[in-house]
């Protein structure tokens, strides 16, 4: 337990940080991917439906039902749900016969006959379509290029354009074709071009909770390198380099040598941990002032946690049984500030 807290001390800020900031990073550009292509999707619909109505409309200002079958010129024979005729009585009377092989309803067979009477009276004309879908596409604040061509299905000839693809700049453009029958030997199809911008434009939202997404990553990845370099210049090591102190100093009846974790005395050699050595050391180049608990607490154990502070307790407590064979010598305890190593002449 004690070596988790530990390890959570050191490390905690900077590898939470970023930790978080590689899985905010991953999430951010998932949910923009999946937003991209979702938009995407709905773009080709709504321009799907923008086709739609302005097919309608072009069927309709060509010539209205009431005008290609005026009252008395038009007979419509249903045989059930077999199939139906229809009529035309003029100087060269003739019949069509829609056979409904796929069981479709009568209105989608009305539907059909009727379109291709339209046809066969006048043409659909791809430039009043082209206008009517630009000005479908404008109502819903979409921007693309388009060609409009009728073309025959089964050789793939195109019969009839509405105009030149925009080539200017072929490899930024999204292409998508939308297809809709005319009849057995001629289909229209609508050729689309558009930048990603279009795309992102329908994604304002998305976009500014992205930016403002990557404003905390940024301000998290500013904390984490603060907390490092804090960190770093603290100073990492236990023990010093030879040329900022000595490396001997004289405790009374003792004597004691940081570089080689030693403390003499009596005739004895003891080798200090490596702990002990430092809180040692800190205390002699500090000798007669206060060594404040939050600083050591912070250099050697990196917290000031309770755990830790039991910790720099006990080691205090090991250094004064060792120095304890020399009454001259004293770790006194300054209540809520620190310790002070006292060394008295005789």
């Amino acid at each position: 337990m004690i070596s988790l807290q530990k390890s959570f001390q050191k490390r905690g800020p900077a590898t939470l940080c970023g930790a978080g900031v590689i899985a905010l990073l991953a999430l951010q550009f998932f949910w923009l991917y999946q937003s991209y292509q979702l938009t995407r999707q709905q773009l080709i619909s709504n321009i799907e439906a923008a086709f739609e109505q302005a097919y309608q409309k072009e069927q309709t200002y060509r010539i209205p039902i009431n005008g290609i079958v005026p009252q008395g010129n038009l007979t419509i024979e249903s045989c059930g749900k077999e199939e139906i005729r229809i009529i035309r009585h003029c100087p060269d009377p003739d019949t069509v016969t829609y056979d409904n092989i796929y069981g479709q309803s009568m209105e989608m067979i009305l539907n059909r006959a009727f379109r291709e009477l339209r046809e066969s009276l006048i043409p659909l004309n791809l430039y009043c379509l082209s206008d009517l879908f630009a000005g479908e596409l404008y109502e819903r604040d979409i921007t693309i290029s388009f060609v409009i061509e009728r073309y025959n299905p089964t050789t793939g000839t195109v019969l009839e354009s509405s105009g030149m693809p925009d080539a200017a700049h072929p490899v930024t453009h999204i292409t998508t074709t939308l297809t809709s029958p005319l009849s057995e030997t001629e289909n229209l199809r609508v050729n689309l071009q558009f930048f990603p911008s279009t795309i992102f434009h329908q994604m304002s939202t998305e976009i500014l909770i992205s930016f403002g997404l990557l404003l905390l990553t940024t301000a998290c990845l500013g904390l984490s390198g603060q907390t490092i370099r804090r960190r770093a210049q603290s100073g990492a090591t236990l023990l010093p380099t030879a040329t900022e102190q000595p490396s001997e100093f004289p405790l009374g009846h003792y004597s004691f040598n940081y570089t080689k974790n030693e403390l003499q005395s009596f005739g004895q050699t003891i080798t200090l941990a490596k702990k002990e050595n430092a809180l040692l050391y800190e205390l002699c180049i500090n000798a007669g002032n206060v060594v404040g608990r939050d600083m050591l607490l912070e250099k050697y154990w990196e917290g000031t946690g309770f755990v830790y502070t039991r910790s720099l307790d006990t080691y205090i407590a090991r250094l004064r049984k060792l120095l304890s064979n020399d009454p001259a010598v004293q770790i006194i305890t300054i209540k809520g500030v620190g310790y002070k190593l006292t060394v008295q002449t005789p």
